[in-house]
């Protein structure tokens, strides 16, 4: 399933390369939330848990593979996004974010840890 969800974010990231690439550049970005929200949605009818996972998987990997595909610097940040605003100030705690995230992910996959039961029982 991790696969599937990092193809997504993967081939996500290309297709708006794409478009930057020809000087489209995404000054809205609500359709693409809505796109991204529904398929986070549709999965967390099956399972919460790999929602939270696939929203994960996301953050971690969609900004890294744009710029990637753009040839520019994989932390890179854009001046558009409201979180790539926000973390153009921070970007400490964006680095410690993309770490953090990817060791969760790393973990929970290998250990096959329930996401929401976990969270939950913090509270």
């Amino acid at each position: 399933m991790i696969l599937l969800f990092a193809l997504i974010a993967v081939v996500m990231a290309w297709i708006d390369s794409e478009h930057l690439k020809k000087n489209e550049y995404i000054l809205n970005h609500l359709s693409r939330s809505v796109l991204r929200a529904l398929i986070c949605l549709t999965i967390g009818f099956y399972s919460v848990n790999d929602a939270v996972l696939f929203a994960l998987v996301f953050w971690l990997l969609f900004d890294q593979f744009l710029n990637f595909f753009r040839g520019l610097s994989i932390f890179y940040l854009g001046t558009v996004s409201k979180i790539d605003i926000f973390f153009n100030k921070n970007i400490a705690l964006y680095i410690l974010l993309k770490a953090l995230i990817l060791f969760v992910v790393i973990f929970v996959t290998i250990k096959n840890i329930d996401i929401c039961q976990k969270i939950l029982s913090v509270f």
